[in-house]
């Protein structure tokens, strides 16, 4: 995501945002959909050796192949080859302006216009040092250093927005966590009352496995319901608050998981596990979206110098971590 981010323009990164959840919406479909169908009955099994092992070699080979795709298709300007190039510029423009400062006859009054302007617009963060000392640390020198220094300084310099975006993604992270985590054995164990723990060819151990392997349809429509939301989320936002849409999305979570817990129909456990899908496209989208509401306005409009070093796609990895 912070990769897209960082290639997409500010105009359009809302929408990709969007559609970053869609695509791996879909992407959950497919495996789903792998682990729901019936792979004894095809050759396959003969091939690979079993259920199992064709669902898990399916979704490595796709996984690949999809991934080889998104890391060639754009190429990511380095660093050191954006400092180089600022750095020619920065040359011409400093050769133009001793120029001009020939033509002037209040030699120091050229000087003060000159550092005047190239100081302006530079990104900076002040602090006393432990000898009372003002430090200055500017964008270009935090650009400098490795990607783990600079998620850590982000990470330790967040604002109080910030935090609170952070912690709202973190406990919605930490239900969904435990869903996906528990939801197919809930299925196998409780729904078909089977056991993982039986002998391979009791009934308890098919029931189980006739459990996961109809749960994953579930799963399937938790995240075909994220997709759709997640494409509609883009229009709702113009008309709805967004604090309203993560909260609303929670809530149908909430109910759905209470329901889901008292029910022992299948049928009814799996209409409740997709409306999961509106909790998961809340945390998956609507915060990323918040956060670039963030910088636009702290960055763009409030001129806020908490927020104007701060980097999209950094702020982006540190929500997710």
């Amino acid at each position: 995501r912070a990769y897209v981010m960082d290639s997409a323009s500010s105009d359009m990164q809302v929408i990709a945002n969007s559609l970053i959840t869609c695509i791996s919406s879909c992407g959950v479909i497919t495996c789903t959909t792998l682990a729901g169908i019936n792979w004894r009955k095809t050759a396959l099994v003969k091939i690979f050796g079993g259920q199992i092992r064709v669902t898990f070699s399916l979704s490595c080979m796709i996984s690949i192949v999809a991934t080889f795709i998104s890391v060639i298709c754009y190429r990511e300007t380095p660093y050191n080859e954006i400092n180089n190039k600022a750095t020619v510029d920065t040359s011409s423009i400093t050769t133009e302006a001793d120029e001009i400062e020939n033509l002037i006859t209040d030699s120091k009054a050229g000087k003060a216009s000159q550092q005047t302007d190239r100081s302006h617009g530079d990104a900076e963060i002040r602090y006393q040092s432990s000898e009372n000392k003002s430090k200055v640390i500017t964008s270009d020198e935090i650009r400098s250093w490795s990607s783990i220094r600079q998620t850590y300084y982000l990470a330790k310099t967040m604002p109080k927005e910030l935090i609170n975006l952070w912690i709202t993604s973190a406990l919605g992270w930490l239900s969904f966590g435990a869903f996906m985590m528990f939801y197919s054995n809930f299925v196998g164990a409780s729904v078909y009352h089977g056991s993982p723990v039986a002998p391979k060819n009791s009934t308890a151990f098919i029931n189980y496995r006739r459990g996961i392997r109809n749960g994953s349809w579930g799963l399937m429509g938790y995240t075909t319901v994220s997709a759709i939301y997640s494409l509609l989320a883009v229009q709702f936002v113009k008309y709805f608050d967004i604090r309203y849409m993560i909260g609303g999305g929670y809530l149908i979570t909430c109910i759905a998981a209470a329901v889901m817990s008292l029910a022992n129909e299948i049928v009814l456990v799996d209409i409740m596990a997709a409306l999961q899908g509106f909790g998961f496209a809340s945390i998956f989208n609507l915060p990323f979206t918040i956060l670039a509401s963030y910088h636009n306005y702290f960055i763009k409009e409030k001129k806020d110098e908490r927020w104007t070093f701060r980097e999209y796609g950094l702020d982006i990895s540190i929500i997710f971590t």
